[in-house]
Parts: structure tokens; C-alpha cells; sequence
């Protein structure tokens, strides 16, 4: 990340952020850094879709890679499900779903994957202590440093702590990779 990413992140109170790295060959044949600034050029749109930070290339073993990185968001629709009664706020989700698909096609986007996995909820409350208590790994283990990887990869945890499932459910649209048109 830049620096200056760095200094708004701070100034905004955001300690965390998310990473998607994409796969060599899909970096070539789909341009999502593209789609994803178009999406949050649009001032409605930032409202219902995941806003993308920041971007970089990193070049691996396997070719040139995108990496977006993206506001962290809570859990999935589908974790969601298993937290709370997705039905008391069932026409709220549809009509945040509804309003992001209005919003892209807008855009003159179409995201052909929608699914629940692919619907995100907003934190309620700020990230702290996501390095405590997780297990970590070195991804030095062969004794050479890939500037592009991180020093240490931490066990993947859910964010669901970081939401508050009595606080009314606001969703954003995530992945649009080559489902978006």
C-alpha cells in the first residue's frame, strides 16, 4: 500500500483492510481494478457495493498479479444465516440488493454472481485485536523473502464479532471479477 493510503486509513480511524489477490490469469483476462474504480467513482453506488481503497500490481512464481484492496467488511449473507433470523430483515437485504443492482446497472454493469456469499455486511463496530489470540505462520519457511508476501499469514477468522446482529443489517455487493460485465 502507498503511504498515502496508509495516512487516510489512519485519519479515518481504519486499522484493517482486506486483500483480494488475484490469480495471474485472471489479472490478464479480466480487468476488475477497472470495474471496481468505475463503481466507486459513482456516489450511489459507494453506498451499496464494497469500496475499493487502493490498488497494486505484485509480480509471484506464477505471473503478474492484481491485488485490490478493499474497506473490511463483516460476514457473508451465508454466515449471517447462522447468527440471526434472516427473515425479520428479509425485504431490508432484498432492497439493498436491489438497490446495488440498480446502481451497476446504472453503470451499465451486470454482476452475473449474485449469490449470498457475495453479499456483505457492514461492521457495527470498530476491528480491534485481530493479531491476538490467532495462529500465525512464517511465509519465509524456505529462507528467502518475496518482497510481494507478507512476513506472517494469520489464521482466517470471521469477522462476525465485529457486527452487531440487534443493529439493523446493511449489505454491500462484493466479487465483481468476471461475473461483471
Amino acid at each position: 500500500m502507498t503511504g498515502l493510503l496508509a495516512n487516510e486509513l489512519r485519519n479515518r480511524g481504519l486499522q484493517y483492510v482486506a486483500i483480494k489477490i488475484i490469480s495471474s490469469k485472471a489479472s490478464q483476462a479480466f480487468n476488475e481494478v477497472v470495474i471496481t474504480r468505475s463503481i466507486e467513482a459513482n456516489e450511489a453506488a459507494r453506498d451499496h457495493v464494497v469500496t475499493l481503497l487502493d490498488h497494486f500490481k505484485c509480480v509471484g512464481p506464477n505471473g503478474e498479479h492484481d491485488c485490490l484492496v478493499f474497506e473490511p467488511m463483516g460476514p457473508s449473507v451465508v454466515a449471517l444465516f447462522g447468527h440471526s433470523n434472516p427473515y425479520r430483515e428479509g425485504r431490508s437485504m432484498s432492497r439493498q440488493l436491489l438497490t446495488a443492482l440498480q446502481c451497476l446497472h446504472n453503470l451499465r454493469l451486470a454482476h452475473v454472481d449474485t449469490h449470498p456469499g457475495n453479499l456483505l455486511v457492514s461492521l457495527t463496530r470498530p476491528i480491534e485485536g485481530l493479531s491476538e489470540g490467532g495462529k500465525s505462520m512464517s511465509t519465509q519457511s524456505n529462507g528467502k523473502r518475496n518482497p510481494c508476501a507478507p512476513r506472517h499469514i494469520h489464521q482466517g477468522r470471521p469477522l462476525t464479532e465485529f457486527w452487531d446482529d440487534k443493529a439493523p443489517t446493511k449489505l454491500k455487493l462484493s466479487d465483481f471479477g468476471v461475473g461483471t460485465y
